[in-house]
């Protein structure tokens, strides 16, 4: 599985952070960018996805 964010997309909203009940995802204080995943947390929920507004996030299972 790979999770994307791509970098150009992302406003840093925080929503994936927010819905994602597993912590994959972790935003920079910063630049409210995402700094890090964790795909070993991830599910394949696909919440992220479908609440990121600015469809940044992108899943592909092997």
């Amino acid at each position: 599985m790979k999770i994307k964010v791509d970098p150009e997309k992302c406003n840093g909203c925080g929503l994936c952070e927010d819905f994602c009940l597993r912590s994959v995802y972790k935003l920079n204080e910063k630049t409210k960018k995402v700094e890090r995943i964790r795909k070993e947390n991830c599910v394949h929920c696909f919440l992220c996805v479908e609440k990121c507004p600015k469809k940044a996030i992108s899943i592909v299972v092997d």
